[in-house]
């Protein structure tokens, strides 16, 4: 299922906004996946997949905070407001 973009997450057109695991930051934005193990890796890129996104656009990402939920599901933890250029 597809992530539901609010309105009120998006500055412009092409940017997006999305909450997503902290540990995810070095792979989306660095292209680094050491730092994750196999089952980490296949969920973030069955989640990108599943969204249409590419992981090469994902462009910044603020401060790590704690919360209940992210856009890519699973338990609660530290998650980042990661920032997608759609174009």
């Amino acid at each position: 299922m597809k992530t539901q973009i609010d309105p009120s997450r998006t500055r412009q057109p092409d940017i997006h906004e999305y909450t997503l695991p902290a540990y995810w930051a070095s792979y989306l934005i660095n292209g680094d996946a050491s730092g994750l193990d196999e089952a980490e890796k296949a969920h973030c890129d069955t989640y990108l997949s599943e969204q249409g996104l590419s992981r090469r656009l994902f462009t910044d990402c603020g401060e790590q905070f704690f919360s209940s939920r992210s856009d890519a599901g699973g338990l609660a933890g530290d998650v980042c407001l990661f920032t997608y250029r759609a174009s």
